[in-house]
C-alpha cells in the first residue's frame, strides 16, 4: 500500500468474517460472523467480544437489522432473522464498553399470541436476502431475496406487499440500499429520508440495475431500470455502502480470474457510474462495507482472505473527477450509447419480422 491509498490498515479482526452483517451504531460496529459476534470500538480501534451465534444461522445465510428507537429507549434493538425456518431473533443490545453490561443474548421473537415470528413466507431461498428498514414511522422491512421483494411490517408481524422483480440473475449477493442525497452529510439527515410514505430503494445484481419506490399509502411498487456500467456487469460478492447521494462498490469476485481490486461510484441523481482512480490494496471478496455512526468513514470488514479491516474516509469519494475518471467516463458513455443503438435495431428487427408473418 502506497502512502496515497485512501485506505488505512485497521487492527486485523479477532476471527475470519467472510459475509459478515455489520451494523454501525455511535462510537461502535457491531461484526456478526459465523459464529460470534463482536464490538470493534471505532476510536479506540479495539474488538470486544459480545456473543455467540445460533448454530443453524451461518449455513442458512442470515440478515441483520437495527430497528428504530422508541421515545426514551436506550437499548439497541437488533432482529437477525433467514435461514430455512426464517425465525426472527432479538438481541437487546447494551454497549459491551459501558464498566456495567450484562451478557448480550440472542431471544426468540414471538406475536401477542406466543407464537414465533418468521419471516419466509414459506420459502426455502432466504440465502443472502437484503433488507432496509424506512416508511412513514420507520416500521416496514423491505427484504429482497430471490427474485421478490417483500414488505414486512415490524410492528404488526404481518405482510404487507409483495412483488416479484425483473431481474435476470437470481438475486445473491446482491446490492440493496435505501437511496440518499448529497445533503444527507450526517448520520440523523440520513435518518430523517427513510421516514416518508415513499420509500426509495436501489437494487443490483449482475447484469440489472432496479430503482424502487414503494408507496406506503397505496401500497404499490414503482420499479425502473438502472444502467449498469459494462464492467461491473461481470461483478458479484462485492462489498457497498449507498451515502451522501452515491452508491460505493468495493471489490468483487469476476467471472474470470483475478478478483477485483477495483472500487465503483454511482452518483444517484446524475445517473453516472465512475470507475475510480483510486483502488483497494489487494482483491477482496465476501467482504462487507459499512459507514461509521458519526457518519465520517466506511469500514470494509472481513473477505475470503480472512480477518482483513480497512477504513476510508466518506469525503475522499466524494471530490471531482480526475482526469482517469474522466476518460473512464467518456468511453463508458460511448459505449452505452451503442448499446443503445443495437437495442433499437434489434427491436425494429422483431417487429418486422412479426409482420412478416402477419
Amino acid at each position: 500500500m502506497t502512502s496515497s491509498s485512501p485506505f488505512q490498515n485497521m487492527f486485523s479482526l479477532p476471527e475470519n468474517f467472510p459475509q459478515a452483517q455489520c451494523i454501525a451504531l455511535k462510537r461502535e460496529l457491531l461484526i456478526f460472523g459465523k459464529v460470534n459476534c463482536y464490538s470493534y470500538h471505532t476510536r479506540g480501534n479495539q474488538y470486544r467480544w459480545v456473543c455467540k451465534l445460533p448454530r443453524d444461522y451461518p449455513n442458512c445465510g442470515y440478515c441483520v437489522v437495527n430497528l428504530p428507537k422508541t421515545n426514551g429507549e436506550k437499548e439497541t434493538t437488533l432482529w437477525m432473522f433467514g435461514g430455512y425456518n426464517g425465525e426472527v431473533k432479538m438481541m437487546k443490545y447494551v454497549s459491551v464498553w459501558k464498566k456495567k453490561t450484562n451478557v448480550q443474548k440472542l431471544s426468540q421473537v414471538s406475536n401477542a399470541n406466543g407464537q414465533e415470528v418468521c419471516i419466509n413466507r414459506g420459502q426455502n431461498n432466504f440465502r443472502s436476502m437484503r433488507a432496509v428498514i424506512g416508511g412513514r414511522n420507520n416500521n416496514l422491512l423491505f427484504i429482497t431475496y430471490s427474485k421478490s421483494i417483500d414488505v414486512f411490517n415490524i410492528n404488526t408481524y404481518t405482510y404487507v406487499a409483495t412483488s416479484l422483480l425483473p431481474v435476470v440473475d437470481t438475486l445473491l449477493h446482491h446490492c440493496f440500499v435505501l437511496k440518499t442525497t448529497k445533503h444527507s452529510t450526517t448520520a440523523a439527515a440520513a435518518g430523517r429520508l427513510q421516514k416518508k410514505a415513499n420509500v426509495e430503494m436501489l437494487l443490483f445484481c449482475k447484469k440489472t440495475g432496479l430503482s424502487i419506490n414503494y408507496d406506503e399509502d397505496r401500497k404499490k411498487f414503482d420499479i425502473a431500470y438502472v444502467h449498469i456500467c459494462s464492467s461491473m456487469r461481470m461483478l458479484h460478492y462485492y462489498a457497498f455502502v449507498c451515502a451522501n447521494g452515491m452508491v460505493l462498490f468495493f471489490g468483487g469476485v469476476r467471472e474470470s480470474p483475478p478478483d477485483s481490486a477495483d472500487v465503483y461510484k454511482y452518483v444517484i441523481e446524475e445517473d453516472k457510474w465512475v470507475k475510480c482512480e483510486q483502488a483497494l490494496p489487494y482483491p477482496l471478496t465476501n467482504c462487507t462495507a459499512v459507514v461509521s455512526g458519526d457518519h465520517e468513514h466506511v469500514h470494509i470488514i472481513g473477505s475470503s482472505l480472512g480477518s482483513v479491516h480497512l477504513r476510508t474516509k466518506l469525503k475522499d469519494w466524494m471530490r471531482r473527477d480526475t482526469k482517469a475518471e474522466k476518460l473512464w467516463i467518456v468511453e463508458e458513455e460511448d459505449f452505452r450509447e451503442i448499446e443503445k443503438v443495437n437495442c433499437e435495431i434489434n427491436d425494429m428487427q422483431q417487429n418486422a419480422n412479426i409482420n412478416n408473418l402477419k
